[in-house]
This record gives C-alpha cells, sequence and structure tokens, in this order.
C-alpha cells in the first residue's frame, strides 16, 4: 500500500513538474514577444491626397505591397529566444474635429520602401511624418471630461470548410463534417465594385464614401479613429503553423 502511495505522489510531483514547465514556457514567451515589441522603431506617415486621384485601387493595391514583409522570424532562435514576431503595419484614418487624415504606421526601417511605392504609384501625393494623434486624448476612466466607448461583436454563426478538391466538407476523425466559428464577413472588394475596370468617374461607387462624410461630421472636441492591421500571411505557412486556427483552411489567429 505504501508503495502506491509514493508512486501516486511522484507521479502528481512530475505532473506538477510539467505544469510548472509548460507555464514558466508561456510567461517566457509572452515576455519575449512584449519586449520585442516595445523595442521597434516606429514612424506615422501621412498621406495628403490631392483633389482628384484618376487610378484604379489596383494601383493602392501595387503600393499597398510594401507592407507584406515576412522577415524577422526567419530561425528558432530569433522566434524563441529573441521574442520575434511576423511585421505588420496599420492603415489609419482619423477624424479630429472633423478634419480627416489619412496615416501609415509602420516600422521606421520600411519608411523608404514605403514611399517609394507609393510615390511611384501615385507622384501627385505628398507623404509627411506626423506626430501620433492618439496623444491629443488623455483618458481615464474616471476623467469628466472625456468619454470612450466600444462595442463588441458575438460570432453566432459556424460554417463548414469546404475542400476544394472534392467539393465536400472536411471530415474530423470521426466522419463527421468538420464546423468552426465564423469569425470573419465576407468583404466585398473593389473588384465587386467594378473599379478594377477604371470607368469613368459618373460610374464609380466609392464604398469609403459614405465612411468618410460621417467621419468629417463630428464636431468640435470630438474624435474618431479606424485601423486596419495589413500582415504577410505566408509567414505562418511554415515559419508560424502553431497560429493556425484550423489548419486545414488557413483560418488563423491575427496579431
Amino acid at each position: 500500500m505504501q508503495f502506491l502511495i509514493d508512486a501516486g505522489i511522484a507521479v502528481l510531483y512530475f505532473c506538477l513538474l510539467l505544469l510548472l514547465g509548460a507555464w514558466t514556457w508561456r510567461f517566457w514567451k509572452m515576455y519575449i514577444n512584449q519586449k520585442f515589441l516595445n523595442s521597434l522603431d516606429w514612424v506615422m506617415l501621412e498621406i495628403k491626397l490631392p483633389r482628384e486621384i484618376t487610378k484604379s485601387p489596383l494601383a493602392t493595391e501595387v503600393a499597398l505591397a510594401s507592407l507584406l514583409q515576412g522577415g524577422g522570424i526567419g530561425d528558432t532562435y530569433s522566434r524563441n529566444y529573441k521574442g520575434g514576431l511576423p511585421a505588420y503595419s496599420s492603415l489609419e484614418i482619423a477624424s479630429l474635429e472633423g478634419v480627416v487624415h489619412f496615416y501609415i504606421r509602420t516600422q521606421k526601417k520600411f519608411k523608404p520602401l514605403v514611399e517609394a511605392n507609393f510615390y511611384a504609384q501615385y507622384p501627385e501625393i505628398e507623404i509627411v511624418e506626423a506626430e501620433d494623434y492618439t496623444k491629443l486624448i488623455q483618458y481615464h476612466h474616471l476623467s469628466k471630461d472625456a468619454k470612450c466607448w466600444s462595442s463588441i461583436f458575438k460570432t453566432t454563426r459556424s460554417w463548414s470548410p469546404i475542400d476544394p478538391s472534392t467539393g465536400e466538407a472536411f471530415n474530423k476523425d470521426d466522419g463527421k463534417p468538420y464546423t468552426m466559428k465564423a469569425d470573419f464577413v465576407p468583404i466585398k472588394t473593389y473588384v465587386d465594385y467594378g473599379l478594377e475596370k477604371d470607368p469613368k468617374e459618373e460610374f464609380k461607387t466609392d464604398p469609403i464614401t459614405p465612411l468618410l462624410e460621417m467621419m468629417g461630421g463630428i464636431g468640435k472636441g470630438e474624435y474618431l479613429w479606424y485601423q486596419i492591421l495589413v500582415q504577410d500571411e505566408s509567414v505562418y505557412d511554415k515559419k508560424m503553423p502553431k497560429f493556425y486556427v484550423n489548419e486545414k483552411t488557413h483560418d488563423h489567429v491575427s496579431l
């Protein structure tokens, strides 16, 4: 009996040791990832637009390709001991008391590449370094002179991803269809609006106009910010596959 008790205690200690090791590694990754993010040198670029732009959004797609950077996590040492994460940038629209500004937030080392790509497609624009507009707001939950609100959209729909080679849903090991939460909403692109064909100005439907009109209509003392993160997905395929939620469909957790 004593032998069984000692064996049980030994197994318990071994499990606790494994759990402690897993927690230690998790907290280590969190620490080095945050340290890596804090070490990045960011720059805010404001894009000043001319009164008219006649090019198709395809030119913007080409210019934005400069933001798809996959370096920094090329080996195990970079990922697990230096805290390297896939590079990302941010496209931002900010309405500062009704005045709308367009920004690109990226790492300073990518600034020459971003400027070259955008000037190559839109030589009539002007790109200048700008101050971080978020510093205009000093918010605290106890502040009486500033209010902030947010909303959360819950995922309520599920879907079954389809295997393109067979046209049927992916199956689990037990033969049942693979289902997952629909963590996205299908978004129309400029192709869906026919803008890749360069139609005449009177036939164009600009989907961003309602957003800009709304942002330009806010008043004194009001600020409205809109942000889209841009990141190269290819780094997940070979270097960080564990980021995938579903390795069969390449749905993954974003930063």
